[in-house]
């Protein structure tokens, strides 16, 4: 069986790219253009060297094929890896961060600075330029990934394809069975026929229509043998409309509606994954330009999330497309493997390269496929119904006149017959044609192994390359809370208040408070008075002189609260 199969995948290697010219007819063989132009699918697996037949897969088999796609998939996975790691490792990071500054709020550390001198930083300001540049990034690489579907291929394409190949094998069979219908309407007419001339015989007392009856019933006899010869086939076209038609048929009743449904849901999720790194990357720029340390916490946070969606997104895609690609470089010997045994030759005829298309061909192939031999329909015209018929004809002026019209009638309605089978026969030949047939089959393919991986393939990409910048985003967020927490008067992980630069005081310089009572030779970096009243509230949000946006100041914002001499003092040492 190996061997089989082996051979027969060399054939259809030597066949791709050139084209059959027998019998007077070219058919087109040229394949489809390369499925895609990624690394881990440019090997694909020989899945009949190194495999057995499909249906014969044991465990082993399954266990060794999955550790081959996980290998040649490796690339994506060992992303996802390193999402994985960073995440963890940026929560131990702030875990550690955090305990460290809640024990040492009191302290002054070795390496902290005031906010004046963290903010106006020239680290800071790099950082933050660093940061816009990887945001948009961001943003341009995720719209464009929104607009990927345009003109793309779907799932309802494919399933147009399989409706293509349904309706083509019911005319087939449709026209096989119109046949096998005139054949049995024939084989009635000349058992009708010998009866009618045996009655004119005993009703009319004619020794002529009984020496006609005799004369003719042998080659009606023959005429009925060989129709229940060709009628034998009615049980192969029966099989062929369950095994293909039916199965087409039910395939596409019960996968139709759930492939749709899981499509839009795999589109909707990439849409979302998307639509979320470009909403994270612009509200990364607005919580850093505010210096909202909370605000990059939660944003880097929902951003490491994403990472790992979009690259374990990416690493399925990568696997699909290796199996895919697996598939397609043997999928006509994947074919032959799968379909019942009776239609295994059918389907190597006319899946290979390199296959026969002459009349002679076409003609076995309806035989292998159990629906119809053209010899024996032809045979049955050309040596039964012709000589039969003729006979009577010569003998049916001796017949009584009153006889002769319905004697006529039997010889019209079977050269009708006759007739309707040879244009019935002509056009199913004309359907199994290979110029025909692989069309259907060339355009099925196209979508599967070109279309299908073509669109998976730009998938895999932008869900890659987004997955990288939104982890570039996620190293310069972590970036920017290092730098927040080396403020000394921080007084605990991640601030909850907003600091506005531009409203900062100089270095070593006291917030203006009216309620604040120390000097300004006991003011150090490190301390700080700040003031909430009506005299130092700024604009929308209460901004203070101070540069810190304080919750308080929102909620008298909001209510209109008189929040006159509401002062506090907080002092770090």
């Amino acid at each position: 069986m190996l061997e089989t199969l082996a051979s027969f995948k060399e054939e259809v290697d030597k066949g791709r790219g050139s084209s059959a010219m027998r019998g007077g007819q070219g058919v087109s063989l040229q394949q489809p253009a390369p499925r895609t132009t990624l690394l881990f699918t440019r090997n694909p697996a020989d899945l009949t060297a190194e495999y057995p037949p499909i249906d014969e897969w044991s465990s082993n088999d399954a266990s060794k094929y999955v550790q081959s796609v996980l290998n040649r998939a490796m690339m994506s996975l060992i992303f996802l890896a390193i999402a994985v790691c960073v995440a963890l490792g940026c929560v131990l990071w702030r875990l550690v961060r955090c305990c460290g500054i809640m024990c040492c709020r009191r302290t002054k550390w070795r390496g902290h600075k005031s906010t004046q001198a963290v903010l106006r930083a020239t680290t800071m300001h790099v950082t933050k330029v660093i940061g816009l540049l990887i945001c948009i990034g961001t943003i341009a690489a995720g719209i464009y990934a929104l607009t990927l579907d345009a003109g793309a291929p779907t799932v309802s394409n494919g399933w147009a394809h399989v409706e293509a190949a349904r309706v083509h094998a019911l005319k087939v069979v449709d026209s096989v069975q119109s046949i096998m219908n005139d054949v049995a309407d024939i084989r009635g007419q000349a058992a009708n026929a010998v009866a009618y001339l045996y009655n004119i015989g005993l009703s009319s007392g004619s020794a002529v229509a009984t020496a006609i009856a005799d004369m003719v019933s042998v080659p009606l006899q023959d005429l009925q043998d060989a129709a229940a010869k060709v009628l034998e086939y009615e049980g192969g076209i029966k099989d062929f409309r369950k095994d293909l038609v039916e199965t087409l048929d039910t395939v596409k009743t019960d996968w139709e509606a759930k492939s749709l449904h899981w499509w839009y849901i795999v589109r909707q999720c990439c849409i979302g994954v998307w639509a979320s790194g470009i909403g994270l990357a612009a509200l990364l720029v607005i919580v850093a330009a505010v210096n909202w340390a909370w605000g990059i916490a939660i944003v880097g946070t929902l951003q490491l999330i994403l990472v790992i969606a979009l690259f374990a997104g990416a690493a399925a895609m990568c696997n699909g497309l290796v199996v895919l690609s697996d598939g397609c470089d043997s999928l006509e010997a994947i074919i032959v493997q799968v379909v019942p045994d009776t239609y295994k030759g059918t389907a190597s005829y006319y899946v290979s390269a390199n296959s026969d298309p002459s009349p002679e061909a076409l003609n076995a192939q309806l035989v292998l496929a159990g629906l119809v031999d053209p010899d024996e329909v032809r045979a049955l015209v050309r040596d039964n119904i012709n000589q039969s018929y003729a006979m009577i004809n010569t003998y049916l002026y001796l017949v009584p006149d009153e006889y002769q019209d319905t004697l006529q009638q039997s010889v019209d309605g079977v050269t009708s017959a006759a007739t309707h089978m040879l244009g019935a026969l002509n056009a199913t030949l004309e359907l199994v044609a290979l110029d025909r047939v692989r069309p259907i089959y060339s355009s099925s393919k196209q979508f599967l192994c070109c279309e299908v991986p073509s669109l998976a393939e730009q998938y895999w990409l932008m869900l890659t390359i987004v997955g990288w910048f939104v982890l570039a985003c996620v190293a310069v967020a972590m970036a920017l809370l290092a730098y927040l927490d080396r403020r000394q008067d921080n007084g605990a992980c991640c601030m909850c208040d907003c600091v506005l630069t531009s409203r900062l005081p100089p270095a070593g310089k006291p917030a203006p408070a009216e309620t604040a009572s120390a000097s300004s030779s006991e003011l150090m970096d490190d301390v700080y008075v700040m003031a909430i009243g009506p005299a130092a509230s700024m604009g929308a949000g209460g901004a203070n002189a101070d540069g810190f946006v304080h919750g308080s100041d929102f909620l008298f914002e909001i209510f209109n609260s008189p929040a006159a001499g509401f002062c506090f003092e907080r002092v770090d040492r």
